[in-house]
C-alpha cells in the first residue's frame, strides 16, 4: 500500500507490560511497516462484516485492536524498529472477496488516509491521537474489564452479538454456538439445560 509492505504476519505476542501482573497474549493478523521504517499500520482479517469506528472505540464498544496495539509496538521495538502507529484497521476477507474491492473500516492518520483509499468506513484523526485514544483505552476500559475478571464479575450474552436473528446457514461455527436455536432445544453443547447452553463459550 503505497510504501508500506508487510513486516510481520500471524505473530503471536504474549503483552505483559501495560498492568501490573496481567498477561494478554494477542494474535496480530499483520503489520505493515512503511519503507522507511517510521511508520506501521495495523491490520486484524476479518471473515464477516464487523466495522471498526472511533465512536465505538471512545465507547468502549470495540476495543480488540487496543491491546493489539501495544503488542505491535512491543513486537517492533524488540525487533529494532522505531515505528509509530499511523493506522489501526479490519479487513473484511468476504467483502472485499466478494466486492472485489479492498473494504477496510477503523482509523488511520490524517497524513497518511491516502494509503488505505479511505472511505466512510474509515475515520481519520491526528497522528498523535492514536497514542492518546490507546491510552485513553488501556486506562479506561481495558482496566475496567481486568477489574470485573479479577472480580469474577463475568457476564454472558443472551443474544449472539453477530447476528441478532441467528441464521443457522450463515455462520461458520453453528455447529458449536450456543446461540445456535437447534442446540439450545437439544439442551444445550453438553446435554444439559437451556442454562448450560447459554453459559458456555
Amino acid at each position: 500500500d503505497k510504501g508500506f509492505m508487510p513486516k510481520f504476519l500471524e505473530e503471536m505476542v504474549v503483552l505483559d507490560s501495560i498492568f501490573d501482573d496481567v498477561k494478554i497474549t494477542c494474535k496480530i493478523d499483520r503489520i505493515d511497516v512503511s519503507n522507511d521504517g517510521k511508520r506501521f499500520i495495523l491490520y486484524d482479517y476479518k471473515t464477516g462484516t464487523a466495522s471498526y469506528a472511533l465512536s465505538t472505540i471512545i465507547k468502549g464498544e470495540n476495543i480488540q485492536l487496543i491491546p493489539y496495539y501495544y503488542a505491535a509496538k512491543n513486537l517492533l521495538e524488540k525487533n529494532n524498529i522505531n515505528a509509530e502507529c499511523v493506522g489501526l484497521v479490519f479487513y473484511s476477507i468476504k467483502k472485499t472477496a466478494k466486492d472485489l474491492k479492498k473494504t477496510l473500516s477503523g482509523i488511520i492518520s490524517e497524513g497518511n488516509k491516502h494509503i488505505l483509499n479511505k472511505d466512510k468506513r474509515t475515520d481519520t484523526i491526528l497522528n498523535s491521537n492514536i497514542d492518546i485514544l490507546a491510552e485513553f483505552v488501556r486506562q479506561v476500559h481495558l482496566k475496567k474489564l481486568i477489574d470485573e475478571i479479577r472480580e469474577g464479575n463475568i457476564s454472558f450474552r443472551d443474544t449472539c452479538p453477530v447476528n441478532n436473528s441467528f441464521s443457522y446457514f450463515s455462520c461458520d461455527y453453528k455447529d458449536i454456538c450456543r446461540f445456535n436455536p437447534k442446540i439450545i432445544n437439544q439442551g444445550g453443547l453438553n446435554g444439559g439445560s437451556n442454562n448450560v447452553a447459554k453459559n458456555n463459550v
